[in-house]
């Protein structure tokens, strides 16, 4: 959102506004106990917190602003390309089972059939975090009770990618969508019969067409009654020239019409 902050900036001199980057849980109870006006999440309000703002009656405005998606990446060195959602669901509960450090250390890349002999290394971002929620609801369908290596921020997560050569991490595609210091593989989740689905790299149209299957939207909150800062920056956000923004960040604008070449 930093660049969409100082464009609007730039429209209106007289304004200043503070971007304030924390997890998603966090925003959250800013915005419930009137710390902030206005929140920026990569996800929907869970149940949880859904029940809580009717329970006190909250009365917040809520927009989506773009399309996005998770990324899942590796080290450069490993020669893994793609990766089903199914295997990824079985890593990551198998990775997280408590077992002795001896049996953990015996799961590796070569037992899934890839030729590469590191072991495997799960890197997530905080319980607190979007991606993480994302990871628990849409691949494992139920919590992780640990992982290898647990990430206070994006940037910590693609560092312990970069680092470690067995590691498999989980972020948002535009922290990484221009970074090669870090391979993103191909994703495959099931098609509309239930069978396995193709695999498809993370791109703008196979977002827009919804073929990439780790697929969310990011969303605008806001406790602003009449218009003002909060919600001037999100009729920004959502205009074309906030739109256009958005897909230079690759993500996929959702309130304007675009073209969206697949690659070839």
């Amino acid at each position: 959102m930093q660049t969409e902050v100082v464009a609007y900036d730039s429209i209106y001199p007289h304004v200043h506004l503070m971007l304030a980057p924390v997890n998603a849980r966090d925003a959250v109870v800013q915005l419930l106990s009137g710390k902030t006006k206005l929140i920026i999440l990569g996800r929907a309000f869970s149940d949880d917190e859904r029940k809580l703002i009717q329970k006190y009656n909250f009365q917040l405005g809520e927009y989506e602003i773009a399309k996005d998606a998770m990324a899942v990446i590796v080290n450069k060195s490993n020669p893994l390309d793609t990766i089903r959602i199914s295997t990824l669901r079985e890593l990551l509960l198998e990775g997280s089972v408590p077992t002795d450090a001896k049996e953990r250390t015996n799961i590796s890349w070569s037992s899934l059939g890839v030729h590469f002999n590191q072991i495997i290394t799960t890197v997530i971002p905080a319980p607190a975090s979007s991606v993480f929620g994302y990871v628990t609801s849409q691949i494992t369908g139920e919590q992780l009770k640990s992982a290898n290596i647990v990430c206070d921020s994006a940037q910590q997560v693609v560092g312990a990618v970069r680092r470690y050569p067995g590691a498999i991490g989980f972020i948002d595609w535009d922290y990484v969508s221009g970074d090669t210091s870090v391979k993103v593989l191909r994703v495959a989740g099931m098609d509309s019969t239930g069978a396995p689905g193709n695999f498809y790299m993370l791109h703008p149209a196979y977002i827009y067409l919804k073929k990439y299957p780790l697929l969310h939207s990011v969303w605008g909150y806001t406790s602003e009654g009449k218009p003002a800062l909060a919600k001037g920056l999100l009729a920004f956000v959502c205009n074309a020239a906030g739109q256009r923004i958005a897909l230079d960040r690759q993500l996929v604008p959702v309130t304007q019409i675009i073209r969206l070449k697949e690659p070839e």
